[in-house]
């Protein structure tokens, strides 16, 4: 009996522990300016074009640490840039508004930005979820399908001439509609997690509970390691941008990747990294083929004979369009 109460108390000990350190791990992380949230002027009330601003210095001094890019500046809008910024928030699906006005503390357009955006999680004192958005400011002025392209291709390493990327969604979209949605998603995934979580560090913080998630579980064993279901050979080969090791797929085998790809539910070969790009790339190219309107095609050229076309969202009884997707965001 008094074993048993040793060991309750014990337990007990470690529960009360729990949220003190938990406490102390984000105090920590709120030393970073970037990551407090008292330094944000938040208010819930301000429409959504209104929180189309100037990063704030301890924003822009966190991406130019983080990225070893002192170069990074705070675009300067033209009329027709803001007029393009407001129509695509627009466009947004109702549920990713809603989402949105209650915890996006900013979206921010960085001139010279690594890759199309980045969303970073910031925790107020209640331990709820904000974010802020981060845009790359070339997506106000380039065609969707070109970004795209360009996009895709960075994936890959030349090692030959004979093959070609691209990337079809139509003539005249912006590059803004895709990387909002895709940047949108992850705001909306933070605050209400539609994945399990969207990053480890924001798992510990809270204390690694256990979620179900209707659309990573039918594809995914872990974070980033895909079910044997899923069928996807090149885990850790897919990299974009010539961040990390560079790019890890040749060119020359770009027939047989996309032919393995279009075997998975995955909308991209960006989706394969993890279940959070993963979420954020099938929000993204359903609601441009699916409400908008758009194609979605990626080609595969060699000769300038077109040798496979990966197209997802084509096929109603496709891995693709089958999957669980979030109701909300739909």
């Amino acid at each position: 009996m008094r074993l048993n109460k040793l060991l309750i108390l014990a337990v007990a000990s470690m529960v009360a522990c729990a949220p003190l350190a938990f406490n102390a791990k984000r105090a920590e992380r709120a030393k970073t300016p970037a990551l407090d949230f008292s330094l944000y002027q938040f208010d819930a009330g301000t429409p959504l074009a209104g929180r189309v601003c100037d990063p704030p210095d301890f924003v822009l001094d966190y991406l130019r640490k983080m990225d070893e890019r002192p170069d990074y500046a705070a675009h300067v809008f033209s009329e027709k840039e803001r007029a393009l910024v407001k129509t695509n928030l627009d466009l947004l699906p109702s549920g990713y508004k809603t989402i949105l006005r209650e915890r996006l503390l900013g979206l921010y357009f960085v001139d010279g930005f690594l890759g199309s955006g980045y969303t970073e999680f910031v925790l107020d004192g209640r331990g709820r979820v904000f974010s802020f958005m981060v845009l790359n400011s070339k997506v106000l002025k380039e065609n969707l399908s070109d970004w795209l392209t360009l996009k895709e291709t960075s994936a890959f390493v030349p090692d030959t001439g004979k093959v070609k990327i691209t990337v079809d969604c139509g003539p005249s979209a912006s590059a803004l509609t895709w990387i909002l949605l895709h940047e949108a998603t992850h705001a909306a995934d933070y605050a209400e997690n539609f994945t399990p979580y969207v990053e480890p560090a924001l798992w510990e913080l809270e204390g690694k509970p256990e979620r179900a998630s209707g659309f990573a579980d039918g594809a995914w064993a872990d974070y980033a390691a895909p079910k044997d279901g899923a069928a996807w050979p090149y885990t850790g080969k897919v990299r974009f941008y010539g961040m990390g090791k560079g790019p890890g797929l040749p060119l020359s085998k770009a027939e047989e990747v996309y032919a393995a790809l279009a075997r998975t539910p995955f909308a991209s070969l960006y989706a394969t990294q993890n279940w959070a790009e993963d979420l954020a790339e099938y929000m993204a190219f359903y609601h441009l083929t699916q409400t908008l309107g758009l194609p979605y095609t990626i080609r595969v050229v060699q000769n300038n004979s077109t040798v496979f076309e990966f197209r997802p969202f084509a096929d109603k009884d496709g891995p693709c369009l089958k999957r669980d997707a979030p109701k909300k965001l739909l």
